[in-house]
């Protein structure tokens, strides 16, 4: 009858059959009509099933409810997007699917028994025990951050978490809700790290700048006195000691400015498998019989458009850089490959998908502290000795393949080696090299007599030290000061000017500024161009122009006046 009326309905049958079987009694003259304990027993009767009915029913109701609710939240919280841990002691008692994926178990159960201590990395374990101990006395726990080691590959994941007590399974436990932070510091700690080579860098630009007009002077004088002095060999002695100081200063200041990226490039398309095979000869001379050297450039690495002299650079300090790691000896592995990006890489997020070349340096080194390998590409950090390293080079390595519109990664465990894998834009097919202006101390003659030379210059040193080296060499010249000066000298000028020689950086009007007046009065007027860093404003300005960096040597800027007068 409960099965086929309900719990409510087969108490009202119940009672119905109570009170018809009393009438058929009464009817029957085995019991009074008149009963009054008899009237009052078939009220109490039909009252109490209803009422127990009703009790039941009510019950059965609340328990279905309560089913339905917990069936809710269970699904809610299995569905909930952050990783949710109720813990008793640090111990884990219940862990929602996306905390097992966080901590990287293949489920819940393998989380479930786990003491979160334990997953703590090192550095964060202390302040898990204390919040554990603090959600022991009850107390209500505000946001904080912790790192875990997840348990599939080893890696870390950063969490924001915060934590409630609660009563769970006949006791006190605690509920902690977290949020994976770990891309968003990845990317803070890239945006910090960026800010800081980027004002590091601009100071360096500043400062290499001024010291590359300082070094003009000192090298262009040094190679006139060693020019001239050629029968006195005490002179010239000096005069060549000296310019080899300046050599090795300027090429500091080519570091400074690589790492800052304001180094005066001239990018072309080159095939990386013949860089590679061009410096092994070099690298085999540099880093000793003691390394066991290896290249592997295939054939299908590929092209990469960058100023040469800078990826000679980025090869020669990876390679330096392997070296000093092994100073007992050791392999070093340098090889090319070509490689495709696609847009899902976590390990090249910043990269737009495509082809590129990847460049690995490979060693069988000291490998690098995870304590100290954020810090590798800043400038001036070194763990070296002062006489072994300046801190610049990695930090070069960082500022030419950032300019070239690539990227760089390291991976590496101490005592394991280190691997730097520089990863650069391919590009379709190679193009012709331009040819490069011998340097030397010989000052050659101008093709025709008494060519006129427009020098602009703001520094007086270096403008006096250029005007000289013109005129030894047998052209004219006309000095300004800046752009303005310039354009009332190219208009008084008589007889005209044949070519015009130009700083870049200059007060009142630019180099820049200058050529582009220069091209709507005098079509057609060689204009060289002359700079001790880049400025990425500028660059498309001076593009088709002959550009020459500083510090410049004599016979490398009478080449160029030669070659443009030439054309």
């Amino acid at each position: 009858m409960t099965l086929t009326h309900g719990v409510r309905g087969a108490a009202a049958m119940t009672a119905a059959l109570t009170v018809g079987s009393v009438v058929i009694l009464q009817n029957s003259g085995m019991v009074p009509r008149d009963s009054l304990e008899l009237q009052t027993f078939m009220a109490t009767l039909a009252l109490a099933g209803l009422l127990l009915g009703s009790v039941v029913e009510e019950g059965e109701r609340g328990r279905a409810l309560l089913a339905e609710s917990e069936e809710r939240y269970r699904a809610l919280v299995e569905l909930l997007p952050v990783p949710l841990v109720v813990h008793r002691g640090g111990h884990v008692l219940f862990a929602n699917p996306e905390a097992a994926r966080t901590f990287g178990a293949p489920s819940t159960a393998d989380l479930t028994g786990r003491e979160l201590p334990d997953m703590a990395d090192p550095r964060s374990r202390g302040l898990v025990e204390q919040r554990i101990q603090r959600l022991r006395s009850g107390e209500t726990l505000d946001v904080a951050s912790h790192r875990f080691t997840r348990l599939d590959d080893g890696g870390h994941v950063d969490l924001e978490a915060v934590s409630i007590p609660i009563p769970f399974r006949g006791g006190t436990a605690a509920l902690t809700v977290a949020r994976d932070v770990t891309e968003r510091n990845r990317l803070e700690n890239e945006l910090r790290h960026a800010q800081r080579m980027e004002a590091v860098g601009q100071l360096a630009g500043g400062v290499a700048h001024d010291f590359n007009n300082l070094l003009t002077v000192i090298i262009g004088y040094a190679q006139l006195i060693a020019a001239e002095t050629e029968e006195q060999a005490d002179l010239r002695l000096y005069a060549e000691q000296t310019l080899e100081a300046a050599n090795r200063a300027a090429a500091l200041t080519r570091q400074l400015l690589a790492f800052s990226r304001k180094q005066v490039q001239q990018p072309r398309e080159v095939v990386v498998r013949e860089v590679l095979e061009e410096m092994e000869t070099m690298l085999r001379r540099l880093i000793g019989p003691a390394i066991d050297l290896r290249i592997a450039g295939g054939d299908d690495a590929g092209i990469v458009r960058i100023d040469p002299v800078q990826l000679d650079q980025v090869v020669l300090n990876l390679a330096l850089n392997a070296r000093d790691a092994m100073p007992e000896g050791g392999t070093l592995e340098i090889g090319a490959r070509a490689v495709a990006v696609p847009g899902s890489d976590g390990r090249w997020q910043r990269m737009p998908p495509g082809r590129y070349v990847a460049l690995t340096v490979r060693d069988s080194g000291t490998g690098i502290d995870e304590a100290i390998r954020d810090r590798i590409f800043d400038p001036f950090f070194t763990t070296k000795s002062a006489e072994r390293g300046t801190g610049l080079g990695l930090a070069t390595v960082y500022g030419i393949v950032s300019g070239a519109g690539g990227s760089i990664v390291v991976d590496s465990a101490v005592g394991a080696g280190s691997t730097f894998t520089v990863l650069l834009p391919a590009v379709e097919r190679a193009a012709a090299a331009p040819a490069r202006p011998e340097t030397g101390a010989t000052i050659a003659a101008p093709v025709r007599e008494r060519w006129r030379v427009l020098l602009v210059e703001d520094d007086e040193a270096v403008r006096t030290l250029t005007c000289r080296i013109l005129e030894h060499a047998g052209y004219d010249v006309v000095e300004a000061v800046d752009g303005v000066d310039a354009l009332t000298a190219l208009a008084a000028a008589t007889p005209p000017v044949d070519i015009v020689v130009s700083d870049l950086a200059m007060p009142r009007m630019n180099g820049a500024a200058l050529a582009r007046e220069i091209g709507d009065r005098r079509p057609g007027l060689p204009v060289i161009i002359v700079s001790g860093f880049a400025d990425p404003r500028l660059e498309r300005e001076i593009a088709g122009l002959t550009l020459l960096a500083k510090p410049i040597e004599p016979a490398a800027l009478i080449a160029a006046v030669a070659e443009a007068l030439r054309r």
